[in-house]
């Protein structure tokens, strides 16, 4: 991990549209112990929720805008990083592409709760990701944006 601090370039000028970055999510086998390091450090807040039975998402946030998440992983075996995903229209359509460009399906795609891990309507359930990997192996996510 690194960080940066902008100055002159300002980083990315455009996120949350498709084909661009959209979340980043903390996986670690120790949320509460990342979360009060970069509260410290960057000074982040957090809020948590229950996301499936026995599993709490925490969204970090500055100025009260979610920036990114943080999660144990969800299988058994998976260092603990940073992962990235970017804005697709339908990720079902974008895992079969990759495939056929020479990447694989390294998680089949999934529901995202959007709803219900933003604290609106509890159950809905508006999204799709997956996870790929580019023909030398890179892993990266993509999700299919939530509605305006």
């Amino acid at each position: 991990m690194g960080l940066w601090q902008a100055r002159r370039h300002i980083g990315a000028t455009l996120v949350n549209e498709p084909g661009a970055l959209f979340w980043n999510e903390l996986l670690t086998d120790n949320p509460d112990t990342a979360i009060a390091f970069y509260e410290a450090v960057l000074g982040v807040t957090h809020v948590s929720v229950d996301a499936a039975p026995g599993t709490k998402y925490h969204s970090l946030k500055v100025a009260g805008h979610d920036v990114a998440g943080c999660v144990e992983p969800p299988m058994h075996g998976i260092p603990n990083h940073w992962h990235n995903y970017f804005a697709v229209d339908d990720a079902d359509a974008t895992a079969h592409k990759a495939v056929a460009q020479g990447g694989r399906i390294a998680v089949d795609p999934f529901d995202i709760p959007w709803a219900r891990l933003l604290k609106r309507e509890v159950g809905a359930t508006v999204g799709r990701a997956t996870v790929l990997a580019d023909p030398q192996g890179g892993l990266f996510g993509v999700m299919t944006t939530p509605p305006q």
